[in-house]
């Protein structure tokens, strides 16, 4: 049966005249991230600290729901590998992070890495916590003042995590929070009181925990304010992004570890 509204759109149809050639994908780094699906800080602060024309980040999301407690932040396990499969199929990329600092601990980095890898085998894999751990040991630091968003027990559980792998944690500081949107909530300001504020006293540098905190324009001022090495969760993600992808390149305006990249030789 013919269709007259068919009929017309091609009397109206024809082929562009342009002479065109296929243009490669360019040739800049390609950085997935695996966002939680109530994450709303994250993927702008990745694109905020980003190296203008060298770096593209793409973004998935992972089914959660939105409660920071252990019990929901290890059910998303089942549901890395499915959001993966969503995250540019096809196309190369040269590292992934899962974006998620208590996610990690509560999952495991093993179990998380396992599931990213089957559908990106092989790939570089990244998550806020065990780049943190990369930052201090390459910043030489190990008694580490710890501030987070979260509720008593996913705190202890992080600073359990960073004793257990060698770490000191000399002051755990928290705002008490138990979900990721009262977390994104926290003004910058306010993120930035709370550091200044901790007892830092034997501390060797600060570690502003979770993706979720709008903290990586208080790296800065803490870091001046301290005199020690700040290192946020999201900032500790892309410059072990980075590294683990050959740049080298300093990117200023987001703490020493971005600004002045300690050599992979460093202990």
């Amino acid at each position: 049966m013919s269709n007259p509204s068919l009929a017309n759109t091609m009397t109206r149809f024809h082929r562009v005249a342009v002479d065109w050639q296929p243009e490669p994908l360019a040739a800049r780094l390609r950085f997935g991230l695996v966002a939680l699906a109530t994450d709303h800080v994250s993927e702008s602060e990745l694109h905020r600290m980003m190296p203008e024309g060298d770096v593209d980040l793409f973004a998935t999301r992972v089914r959660h729901d939105g409660q920071c407690d252990v019990s929901s932040l290890r059910a998303m396990g089942d549901q890395l590998a499915s959001a993966c499969e969503l995250l540019l199929p096809g196309t190369p990329l040269d590292a992934i992070a899962y974006g998620c600092t208590s996610g990690t601990v509560a999952i495991g980095f093993e179990r998380v890495e396992a599931m990213i890898r089957e559908h990106r085998p092989g790939i570089a894999v990244t998550t806020p916590i065990t780049a943190a751990e990369a930052a201090f040991r390459a910043l030489g630091v190990q008694r580490i003042a710890v501030l987070t968003p979260y509720v008593d027990e996913v705190s202890a559980l992080v600073a359990d995590y960073l004793e257990g792998n060698g770490f000191a944690v000399s002051t755990l500081a928290s705002f008490g929070l138990e979900t990721d949107i009262q977390m994104s909530t926290v003004p910058p300001e306010a993120i930035e009181r709370a550091a200044l504020d901790l007892d830092v006293s034997g501390a060797e540098a600060v570690f502003i925990c979770c993706t979720a905190l709008r903290s990586v324009s208080a790296i800065e001022p803490v870091e001046r304010g301290l005199g020690l090495p700040v290192i946020s969760s999201n900032q500790a993600m892309l410059w072990e992004m980075l590294r683990a992808s050959g740049y080298r390149q300093p990117v200023p305006g987001y703490g020493r570890l971005l600004a002045d990249p300690p050599g992979d030789g460093q202990n």
